[in-house]
């Protein structure tokens, strides 16, 4: 799972955790959305940088809503 890499990625692609988040927001912000795939994302991700892949996910589920 790319969640899972994205730490060792993020030194290289400053950005992927608002990449990420643009994502899982549109999946999340689609008329038959999944709430449930939240749970085992967020698990996988560093306790740092769950907060901000979060508002991603949210700032972006809200546009494609």
């Amino acid at each position: 799972m790319i969640v899972e890499a994205a730490p060792d990625y993020a030194i290289d692609i400053l950005l992927i955790w608002q990449y990420i988040g643009e994502i899982i927001g549109a999946f999340i912000g689609a008329p038959t959305s999944n709430m449930s795939l939240l749970k085992p994302i967020l698990e996988c991700v560093p306790d740092d940088k769950s907060k901000q892949l979060f508002q991603f996910i949210m700032q972006y589920a809200t546009e494609f809503s």
